[in-house]
C-alpha cells in the first residue's frame, strides 16, 4: 500500500516531457508513500496515463504490472506453460493477463472455485480449486500431459516472517 499513484501534474521541473495539467501514473520508491494529496514523483517512475483508463484504474497497475511483466518477459520465448498460485488476487490476476499477452498457451490458475469465472475471464486456460490441494499435482500433470509446468508463479507463499 502506498506505492502506486495517478494524478495530474501541478508543477514540473523536468525537460518538458511532463507539463502542468498532464494526467500521469506510476509507482514511488519504497518508503516514499503515495497516500497523500501531493507527491514529488521521480521522473523515471512516471508515465502519461493512457486515456482509456480512469485515474483509479491507472493507479492499480504499476507495481503489480511491473512485477508480472519483469518476471515473465524474459521467458516468453522459451516457456509456454505457467501455474499461478493465488491467481485471483491483486498480482495473480495481472500475471494471468500478462502471460496471455506474452503467448503462454497453458495458463493454470490456482484459486478458489468461486473465482473460477473471474480467472477464466482474465485469460486462464484452466482453473484449479486450491481447496482440493491433495489432487493439485495430479490435475496439473493431466493438463500438461505428464510434462512439467515451465513456470510456477506463487503470489501467496512468503518466507518473510512478517507475512506469517
Amino acid at each position: 500500500i502506498g506505492f502506486d499513484f495517478s494524478g495530474t501534474v501541478i508543477r514540473s521541473s523536468c525537460d518538458g516531457s511532463y507539463k502542468e495539467g498532464d494526467a500521469v501514473f506510476g509507482t514511488m520508491p519504497a518508503l516514499s508513500g503515495t497516500l497523500c494529496d501531493y507527491i514529488d514523483a521521480p521522473i523515471h517512475q512516471l508515465s502519461h496515463k493512457p486515456t482509456i483508463l480512469s485515474f483509479i484504474e491507472a493507479a492499480s497497475i504499476p507495481l503489480v504490472g511491473l512485477t508480472a511483466l519483469q518476471a515473465l518477459e524474459p521467458y516468453e520465448r522459451i516457456c509456454k506453460s505457467i501455474a499461478v498460485i493465488g491467481a485471483s488476487g491483486g498480482t495473480g490476476h495481472v500475471v494471468i493477463q500478462i502471460a496471455k499477452c506474452l503467448g503462454f498457451s497453458t495458463i493454470i490458475a490456482i484459486a478458489s472455485q468461486r473465482n473460477r469465472d473471474f480467472c477464466k475471464s482474465m485469460g486462464a486456460t484452466h482453473v484449479l480449486d486450491y481447496h482440493n490441494n491433495d489432487r493439485l499435482a495430479e490435475e496439473i500433470q493431466q493438463i500438461v500431459k505428464g510434462d512439467q509446468v515451465d513456470i510456477i508463479f506463487d503470489c501467496v507463499t512468503s518466507v518473510d516472517r512478517r507475512d506469517a
